[in-house]
C-alpha cells in the first residue's frame, strides 16, 4: 500500500488533497509531501522500487533517492519490508514564482502521484492534489467579454519608420509619373 500525502499550509497537517475550495499554496512557497509505504501482505516484499512524478509548477527540492530534471522524476529502492511494517519519506518541493504560472489563472491545481512497483505485488499508485494561488489584477473586460490585460513592459523601443530601400525606390516611379502627367495634360 502506497498513501501519498501534502502538508495544509494553514493547519500544518497531511491530507490526501487539497482542493480548489481548500487551503492553496503562494507561488514560491515550500510544499512538503509524505509517501508511506506499508507491506498490507504476510511475507517479506523484498525489493520495492518507488517513483514520484512531480507535476509542472513545483521544483524538487529534497528526498531519498535521486532527481531526474528531465522527466521530473524522484526514484529511490526500498527493501525487506516487513509484514504490517510502515516505513515514512518526506518529499520537499518548491513553488514556481508567479511570473511561471499561466498569466489568465489566478487559481492552478497539480496533482502529484506516487508508484510503487514490486516483483512480487505488482504496482501500486496514490495521488495527492494541491492548488496555488497568486494574486490577479482587476479583471476588466472588452466590449466582447474578453478579458483585458495589462500592456507589458517594454525596456527598449523598437526601431520605427519604413525601411530606406523601398523608399528611395520610389524616387524614379515618382519623377516618371510627374513627366507622364505633364505629357498627358499636353
Amino acid at each position: 500500500l502506497i498513501d501519498k500525502k501534502v502538508l495544509n499550509p494553514e493547519t500544518q497537517k497531511l491530507v490526501d488533497n487539497l482542493g480548489v475550495n481548500d487551503q492553496k499554496f503562494q507561488p514560491g512557497s515550500t510544499i512538503n509531501f509524505q509517501i508511506n509505504l506499508t507491506n498490507t501482505g504476510h511475507a517479506d516484499i523484498k525489493h520495492i522500487d518507488v517513483k514520484d512524478e512531480f507535476p509542472q509548477y513545483v521544483v524538487f527540492t529534497n528526498g531519498p533517492g535521486k532527481f531526474d530534471a528531465n522527466t521530473k522524476t524522484l526514484a529511490f529502492e526500498i527493501t525487506n519490508l516487513q509484514p504490517n511494517e510502515t516505513r515514512v519519506f518526506t518529499v520537499v518541493g518548491k513553488l514556481v514564482e508567479a511570473n511561471r504560472l499561466p498569466i489568465d489563472l489566478g487559481i492552478v491545481c497539480s496533482v502529484n502521484q506516487a508508484t510503487a512497483t514490486t516483483t512480487d505485488a505488482g504496482e501500486a499508485q496514490d495521488n495527492t492534489q494541491f492548488c496555488i494561488q497568486k494574486q490577479v489584477l482587476a479583471a476588466q473586460t472588452s466590449k466582447g467579454g474578453f478579458p483585458i490585460f495589462p500592456a507589458p513592459s517594454i525596456t527598449t523601443s523598437p526601431a520605427t519608420g519604413g525601411e530606406l530601400l523601398p523608399i528611395i525606390s520610389l524616387i524614379p516611379i515618382g519623377i516618371a509619373g510627374f513627366f507622364l502627367r505633364k505629357r498627358a495634360a499636353q
